[in-house]
């Protein structure tokens, strides 16, 4: 009957210990997405510019490393520039790539 009691106290204070750290991770997570901005940008392409030299472009200019994994942020980009696939990703000068990522919002001054 003991055995059964400290299962149930220790299950019940494991489930109450992850229960907090979740409730913890989320409310950090909501905290930190009000403290970005989603940045757009209309990049025109550039003679001899490939698309995996454009995300890394934008990638490091904005340092987006603590941010996003590359590979993520290139998968962004195609997805809101869904007809690369159809041109096998090979651009032309001036055509039209858009580009979003989350950027810190800046600190106001007090």
């Amino acid at each position: 009957m003991k055995t059964k009691k400290r299962r149930l106290n220790k299950s019940f204070f494991i489930g109450s210990l992850v229960g907090f750290a979740l409730g913890a991770l989320c409310i950090t997570q909501t905290l930190r997405s009000d403290m970005m901005q989603e940045i757009e940008i209309a990049h025109q392409v550039r003679p001899n510019e490939t698309f995996w030299q454009i995300c890394q472009n934008y990638y490091d200019e904005n340092h987006l490393k603590n941010e996003i994994y590359f590979l993520e942020f290139v998968y962004e980009v195609e997805q809101k520039n869904r007809w690369l696939k159809d041109v096998n990703y090979k651009l032309q000068p001036n055509d039209i790539i858009k580009i979003s990522y989350k950027k810190q919002k800046p600190h106001a001054l007090d």
